[in-house]
This record gives structure tokens, sequence and C-alpha cells, in this order.
């Protein structure tokens, strides 16, 4: 059985559309992630929430990850699906 874990990473609300489009499919496509949804609901206005393995990747490697699109992205929240 697949031990899942969710990160909530916090954009930049100004990152332009095709920015967000971009940093959802290049987080999709990391080994490790089941998938990778862009959230405009949260707090501060602009999230990317992404569901992995940490077995596979970690919430530090997706965080990097995401600040190649904005260096200014912070971690928000995780929570273990176990």
């Amino acid at each position: 059985m697949m031990n899942l874990a969710d990160v909530l990473v916090d954009i930049h609300p100004m990152l332009l559309p095709e920015a967000q489009k971009a940093l959802e499919t290049d987080i999709s496509q990391l080994t490790g992630v089941l998938e990778a949804t862009l959230d405009s609901r949260h707090a501060s206005g602009c999230g990317i929430l992404v569901e992995y393995d940490p077995e596979v990747v970690s919430a530090d490697q997706i965080l990097h990850r995401v600040r190649l699109h904005d260096p200014y992205s912070s971690m928000m929240g995780m929570r273990d699906n176990a």
C-alpha cells in the first residue's frame, strides 16, 4: 500500500496564468507526484496543492522545483494521508 502525503505551496498571486500552468505541469511530472493542482481559494490567493509519495519525493524537493518558477514561494502546510 502506497503512503501518500499532501503539501500546499504558496505561490505569488501575480504569477501570470501561463506561468502558473507551466508550474502545475512541471510539478505534475516529478517522479513520485500523483497530482498537482492550482488552488486559488487558499488564504494568500494562489497556491499549488501537491499529492505525492514521500518514499519517492520529499516536500523539500517539491518546494525546490516550485521555486524554479517562483523564488518567493513557501510551504504552507503538509498532511500525511497514511
